[in-house]
């Protein structure tokens, strides 16, 4: 009695899972009408000449193509975005590597500061103070440029 009960159990998940497959059909099919007639032709052993397939066929593909390459645009443009921020993150990365090369030497581990010499500490020391000198540079010249001084 338990092989009977497991075969109804499975016709039945497989009959609902035959249901939301053909409901989720009817949903995919309902923005495109030439596609929701054919799929509801209720002819079985019917023959269908050539020529209205043919004309079926070309129709649907007259209708789904315009759709397809709007899509592709919009995908190759969303790309092109992507690969754009891309570059620029890659820029940034860049740039911000470019800034931690003068990491002032205080920074330094005791055991690498034990093994510089006093020429690499002064070397150390002097992109300390350039990077110091420019970020200070900057710094004045957004002031400058926020606070502009009233001509006298």
């Amino acid at each position: 009695m338990s092989n009977l009960d497991n075969c109804t159990s499975r016709l039945r998940s497989c009959l609902n899972l035959l249901q939301t497959s053909n409901g989720t059909l009817e949903n995919a099919t309902e923005a495109v009408p030439g596609l929701s007639r054919m799929f509801y032709t209720r002819k079985i052993y019917g023959l269908v000449p050539e020529l209205d397939v043919t004309d079926a066929r070309e129709s649907a593909i007259r209708l789904i193509e315009p759709q397809l390459k709007s899509r592709l645009v919009m995908i190759r443009k969303s790309l092109d975005k992507c690969r754009k921020r891309r570059d620029y993150l890659l820029g940034q990365r860049e740039l911000i590597r470019g800034r931690l090369v003068g990491i002032p030497y205080t920074t330094l581990s005791d055991e690498q500061l034990s093994k510089l010499t006093t020429d690499d500490k002064k070397i150390e020391r002097y992109k300390f103070l350039r990077n110091k000198r420019e970020r200070l540079q900057y710094l004045l010249s957004l002031i400058e440029r926020s606070n502009p001084e009233p001509a006298t």
